[in-house]
């Protein structure tokens, strides 16, 4: 099965600028202020080559206890680049859904 997205990071070390935003120098608690919208799926960019499969399958991870309830997303240069909680929207493509409320961050281009 295809996942319903505009580009996944290849792993080749070669091509990593090309998935990845500057640092946006947020820190976790700041991601709460940050708006949550409606997003496509398949207008994202996935920054990472792999996710934890264990949460796909019911497998809890300890490690998500408190955390945002909303995927990351950085805005930078007319593109939207997934940076946080793959596994979510993985679970959500794989099950159908092609629109997901995420906090999207904007990086001005200059």
């Amino acid at each position: 099965m295809r996942l319903p997205v505009k580009s996944l990071a290849s792993g080749d070390p070669t091509q990593t600028q090309v998935f990845m935003p500057p640092p946006t120098g947020l820190f976790p608690e700041d991601w709460q202020n940050v708006p949550a919208i409606s997003v496509y799926l398949a207008d994202l960019h996935f920054t990472r080559t792999a996710v934890d499969i264990g949460p796909l399958f019911g497998v809890k991870d300890e490690r998500r206890a408190g955390a945002d309830t909303y995927p990351h997303v950085v805005s930078w240069r007319g593109e939207l680049f997934l940076i946080g909680d793959h596994t979510t929207v993985v679970h959500q493509a794989l099950s159908g859904t092609r629109v997901m409320r995420m906090r999207v961050f904007t990086i001005d281009q200059t």
